[in-house]
């Protein structure tokens, strides 16, 4: 995977009557934020073209590779800069990898940073139309006004420090959970259309066809609602567990501890993931599920659902999980997380009852290659998806040995045509 975490893209003409330097100290700030996190100690965590993009010089390598490898784009929305062909080309070149890798989604990669309050930006771009650039987590002065107002005024340097934090936090939450391939083959410079002037279909870039095929892959799907969805049931849980985006922000475990900060399900699932050397991928819960998993399983895929309790309470969650339940995949397994708070345990038959009316046949079966219950502890899940992982794996060679010693047999057992006398044609 790449070591750059993220590539800002901005415009010339904003940097240029930039007199306090606030997208140059923005990006500095940025890098030292994820570095810190990440414990890296040497080099720079992001991509900053100090200089931009001179109309008629040629791409530089290193601006080439670093927006072709970079895990998250950050785009600093701007009048100048959805006027401009270079960012515009910028934005095209990552938006088309990022379709190569999740034709069916639109993971959160590309973030966009507003330099100033969003009357002075719209209307935006058909192309980034779809991208939310509003955010509950962000500071709401920063929502109102613009990046630039939080830098330059003295009194607002504790919201910029909101906001600089929790941009970090999610730069690194979206680069986690959506690994990012490269093109195999980046065009000239000159040769790719900005998307914010022409229709994508013109862009000049080839999209690289997925390639995840095989059991070294080990794809993701978690089932839990958005807080808003659990808020709407008449008991509910405690709604710290839930984000607002659903399946990636939740947390399964809450920490006795109320110092400590609850995990996010993804960094469990990566974690372990990595530790048993597959790569880690993570998909959302959209579309036909048993038609994904399907195509999955033709492809000798890993794919683990990871299930909330309280989320099948819900009847839409509880009908996508129904028609799941009806298949049995070799190449996939639900995983049960229960957590031992207040709540839960007042709600045990009720969410008994969920369980099973969700997963009625595997539910009878207790067959733990497709399906296990009661996982209570960060730790018990961390040695079921262990072993759920390698089990799958073994399951999925098995198969594939299989199929071809049915396909040997076949050849085998085809008619041989012989011409009169025994003689062989």
């Amino acid at each position: 995977m790449s070591d750059t975490w993220f590539f800002l893209s901005y415009a010339r003409n904003d940097r240029e009557n930039d007199k306090q330097n606030c997208i140059s100290r923005f990006y500095d700030d940025l890098d030292a934020g994820v570095r810190r996190l990440k414990n890296i100690r040497e080099g720079a965590a992001g991509f900053f073209d100090g200089q931009s993009i001179q109309q008629g010089d040629d791409w530089s390598n290193a601006l080439g590779n670093s927006l072709n490898n970079c895990r998250v784009l950050l785009c600093m929305y701007s009048t100048a800069y959805f006027s401009s062909q270079y960012c515009g080309k910028e934005w095209q070149v990552f938006n088309t990898r990022l379709e190569s890798a999740y034709p069916k989604s639109h993971p959160p990669l590309i973030l966009p940073i507003l330099l100033d309050a969003p009357e002075f930006i719209k209307p935006l771009p058909k192309a980034v139309s779809k991208i939310q650039y509003m955010d509950d987590d962000y500071p709401e002065t920063y929502r109102n006004e613009g990046l630039i107002y939080l830098m330059v005024r003295n009194n607002q340097r504790d919201i910029y420090q909101d906001f600089l934090q929790a941009c970090v936090e999610k730069l690194i939450k979206a680069a986690n959970a959506y690994p990012l391939a490269a093109l195999d083959n980046l065009p000239e410079f000159n040769k790719i259309s900005s998307a914010f002037h022409t229709p994508p279909a013109s862009s000049g870039l080839a999209r690289k066809a997925p390639v995840n095929v095989g059991p070294r892959y080990a794809e993701f799907i978690y089932v839990a609602a958005q807080r808003a969805e659990i808020e709407q049931l008449p008991v509910r849980p405690i709604s710290e567990r839930y984000g607002d985006e659903g399946e990636l922000d939740w947390k399964p475990y809450l920490p006795p501890d109320e110092t400590e900060k609850a995990r996010e399900i993804w960094s469990y699932a990566q974690d372990v993931a990595n530790k048993e050397d597959f790569r880690y991928q993570s998909t959302p819960l959209e579309g036909d599920l048993v038609e994904h998993i399907t195509e999955a399983q033709r492809n000798n895929r890993i794919v683990v659902i990871v299930v909330d309790t309280w989320t099948l309470c819900l009847e839409k969650y509880r009908e996508i999980m129904k028609a799941y339940d009806r298949v049995i995949f070799w190449n996939s397994v639900v995983l049960i997380t229960w957590n031992k708070d207040s709540s839960q345990e007042s709600r045990r038959d009720q969410l008994t009852n969920a369980v099973q009316m969700a997963f009625m046949t595997k539910s009878i079966l207790k067959d733990e290659r497709f399906f296990i219950d009661n996982i209570n502890s960060p730790n018990q899940l961390e040695s079921v998806l262990s072993i759920a992982l390698q089990r799958l794996k073994m399951q999925i060679i098995e198969a594939i040995e299989f199929n071809r010693k049915i396909e040997s047999d076949m050849v085998i057992l085809q008619p041989t045509l012989s011409a009169p006398g025994g003689a062989r044609e």
